[in-house]
């Protein structure tokens, strides 16, 4: 089956624009074009588009790809070539890996430490609130009991002065 490059667009997530870019730097060398010029892909095709697209997720780079499809063309005298190549990827995605784990580490300590700060803030807010209403409330009973006592003086002295 021959697919447009707007239906491989669909079927990878590619866009079209990119796999044109891919296909002029000679990633596809057996797309087929019609009398329009229009390019149609093959099942293999995808299977191109697919490699080329994990290999940039990887960060490898165009001229790395497009070196590793010549590879392929050579047939299998070329997989020992092709072997250290993916290995080497291999490698550099493993130390990209390593330095996100690593960085990955300090973003979570980061999150730690601020989360414990918003709950010590929290806790300092309740603590703080609890403390001002035990405040607030031994405030009222020391007026209150000043209240009482003032009024019971009152009555004293009124009961002396009779």
């Amino acid at each position: 089956m021959a697919y447009t490059i707007k239906e491989v667009e669909k079927l990878t997530g590619v866009s079209a624009h990119t796999i044109r870019y891919w296909a002029k730097r000679g990633l596809f060398s057996h797309i087929q074009r019609d009398e329009n010029n229009v390019r149609y892909f093959s099942q293999r095709d995808l299977q191109w588009v697919a490699l080329a697209q994990c290999m940039r997720e990887t960060g490898m780079s165009i001229a790395k790809i497009s070196e590793f499809v010549e590879l392929c063309k050579l047939g299998d005298k070329s997989i020992p070539a092709r072997l250290k190549m993916i290995k080497e990827q291999e490698k550099e995605i493993l130390s990209t890996l390593e330095s996100y784990t690593k960085a990955l580490k300090v973003v979570q300590k980061k999150i730690s430490f601020y989360e414990e700060v918003l709950a010590k803030e929290e806790q300092d807010k309740l603590t703080l609130g609890q403390d001002e209403r035990l405040r607030n409330y031994y405030q009222e009973e020391r007026d209150y009991q000043s209240l009482k006592d003032h009024a019971s003086a009152k009555k004293k002295l009124a009961r002396k002065e009779k």
